[in-house]
């Protein structure tokens, strides 16, 4: 009787465990590193007094991860992120690419 309890203890661990593991590493993933793949060193999202802006659309939880977005496409230059903030209406001038 007690080698079956410990038996289902050890199998009930080895899926905690794995479970574990998994999640850690599946949220490695995600783009929370607050990496940009769009490096362009013009890019207003690489700017130092922007890159940190809350208000700005690539630090926006909606969009920071949207595959369209200028940042997350390693070839957009101005022309796709001009029209991308056109696009989802955004007014502030100071995030479009001068």
């Amino acid at each position: 009787m007690i080698y079956i309890i410990t038996e289902i203890k050890v199998k009930c661990m080895r899926v905690l465990l794995t479970l574990l593991i998994l999640v850690s590493t599946t949220n490695l993933a995600f783009a929370d590193g607050h990496g940009f793949d769009n490096k362009d060193i013009f890019a207003p999202w690489n700017e130092p007094l922007q890159k940190d802006d809350i208000f700005a659309p690539w630090n926006d939880p909606l969009q920071k991860d949207d595959i369209f977005a200028p940042w997350n496409d390693p070839i957009a230059g101005q022309n796709e992120t001009n029209q991308y903030m056109r696009d989802n209406d955004v007014d502030d001038s100071n995030y479009y690419w001068d």
